[in-house]
């Protein structure tokens, strides 16, 4: 991993740490920051892809997957910035759909990392695990702003944590020798 790939997830860490701690202090306007992140993150994501898209993917075989999926990202993010009072179990079916999702690609990449005998398995699998752990808290407190708040504070600091440790963990580089 480049270095300027290192600052950047160490700095990504340490504003999510700050922005999970502000919206704890108070969990009631902590909803409505939750809702502003969420948008941020969809209207962020969809452009990337975006980009992603018209710089690579559109020479790609099955490349025009990215382009629906950035089109539908964008819009889902519009759709949030728009409603004014979007409800919480709306926002809690969201944090239950990317938990359980996150969770579930985790969990599938860390039994593939663990039969090819990587060491980072046991992590990939604990944090899939805690990710699925938090969407079933959602689906049990889907009708609390409170717990809504908390519990995405608590995958925030959990995210921030991935991201501190990427930023630290050891990497392997491959040389190809082109001498052959």
């Amino acid at each position: 991993m480049r270095v300027s790939k290192r600052i950047k997830n160490l700095l990504l860490g340490i504003v999510m740490i700050l922005c999970s701690i502000l919206m704890i202090t108070d969990p009631e306007d902590g909803y409505f920051i939750v809702i502003l992140l969420l948008d941020i993150t969809l209207l962020a994501a969809g452009f990337r892809q975006l980009i992603y898209y018209f710089t690579l993917a559109r020479f790609m075989v099955g490349g025009i997957e990215v382009l629906y999926r950035a089109i539908i990202v964008i819009d889902l993010g519009l759709f949030v910035l728009f409603a004014n009072d979007l409800p919480q179990t709306a926002a809690m079916l969201y944090l239950i759909g990317c938990n359980a999702c996150r969770g579930g690609l985790y969990i599938f990449r860390s039994l593939d990392e663990k039969r090819i005998g990587a060491h980072t398995w046991k992590y990939d699998f604990c944090f899939g695990a805690a990710k699925i752990v938090m969407a079933g808290l959602c689906l049990f407190f889907i009708h609390s702003i409170q717990v809504l708040t908390v519990i995405y504070c608590i995958g925030l600091l959990h995210s921030a944590a991935g991201h501190i440790i990427n930023a630290f963990r050891k990497t392997a580089i491959i040389y190809v020798d082109g001498s052959a």
